[in-house]
């Protein structure tokens, strides 16, 4: 199986990290070494989900697809944000 990983060429070295496993991240000294690293965490990250999959009670919850409900505390905040924004573009 492939995973996307994002690489980060810095002052010590390689920081690594797979995007779609939230929080699996590794580090190496040389590209080499961070793409080694990368690979074990993935593995790990993956024994770990698995173990606490095992674990646990399993559910199914429906969802709808599509956009969100908007809540009225962020029906507020945007009529307030587009009333700034018209103030500042009446003004300039």
């Amino acid at each position: 199986m492939q995973y996307l990983i994002k690489l980060f060429k810095n002052e010590e070295g390689y920081a690594v990290w797979c995007p779609a496993l939230r929080g699996c991240c590794s580090q190496g000294e040389t590209e080499a070494e961070a793409l080694e690293n990368i690979k074990i965490a993935i593995r790990e990250y993956l024994e770990v989900v698995e173990e606490l999959n095992i674990e646990g009670e399993s559910r199914y919850v429906d969802l709808e697809v599509g956009v969100a409900p908007i809540s009225e505390q962020s029906r507020l905040l945007r009529r307030q944000v587009s009333k700034l924004f018209d103030k500042v573009s009446t003004s300039s």
